[in-house]
């Protein structure tokens, strides 16, 4: 079962996902943004892409995580040093860390296509073209997929028959983990890859904090 919210705590050091853009371009980017080979989710099992990641040995992983527990995101968002943080208003423009809420019922659509692994559709924000305000009377919202995976069961039920898969069960356990994996095609001259981009749509908050 999906729970009701998982959250995200990132204070994007290097500048890879573009967090502090996000608000403004409607949409967060995984790693892959950042130079990755969009060809690697399709070259591996995902299980073993699930391992490398939660081990941190995909250097430019297609995944995203999240956590069930908001502490556990707040801890993230301190970052590597547990730097002490401070609570800014939300509408906030200059910040340097932040805990984004995910609200799964923003959803349109959800099953569970393999245990611990969920097949969800999601809605953008209408979109129109501002330099035509009329053109809001014919704007539509467009669908979005992703997986959204809970690392623990998702683990357990594949096996976990080497040192770095039970290395990433005992992450997962630790941080209650699931991931996220944006699974919209895009056509390039290299082929067809999925996109970087997870909608805002699904946010329904952002906290943010200054450092202390």
């Amino acid at each position: 079962m999906l729970p009701p919210f998982l959250y995200r705590g990132d204070s994007d050091p290097d500048k890879k996902r573009r967090l502090r853009s996000s608000e403004e371009t409607g949409y967060l980017i995984t790693n892959l943004g950042d130079g990755g080979d969009g060809r690697e989710i399709f070259n591996h099992r995902f299980e073993e892409l699930v391992v490398r990641h939660c081990t941190g040995q995909w250097r430019i992983s297609h995944l995203l995580s999240l956590s069930k527990a908001p502490d556990t995101a707040k801890k993230f968002a301190r970052g590597c040093e547990c730097r002490p943080i401070v609570r800014l208003a939300d509408d906030s423009e200059t910040w340097a860390t932040a805990v984004l809420t995910f609200d799964l019922a923003h959803l349109s659509r959800h099953m569970e296509i393999s245990p611990g692994v969920f097949y969800c559709e999601y809605n953008t924000k209408p979109r129109f073209d501002i330099r035509h305000p009329l053109s809001i009377a014919h704007a539509v919202a467009e669908e979005r997929r992703i997986l959204i995976v809970d690392v623990v069961r998702h683990l357990r039920h594949v096996g976990t028959a080497t040192k770095d898969s039970q290395r990433a069960l005992a992450n997962a356990l630790r941080d209650l983990e699931w991931v996220i994996l944006p699974i919209n095609a895009v056509a390039l001259e290299v082929g067809v890859e999925f996109t970087c981009r997870i909608e805002t749509t699904i946010i329904s908050q952002w906290e943010k904090f200054a450092w202390a």
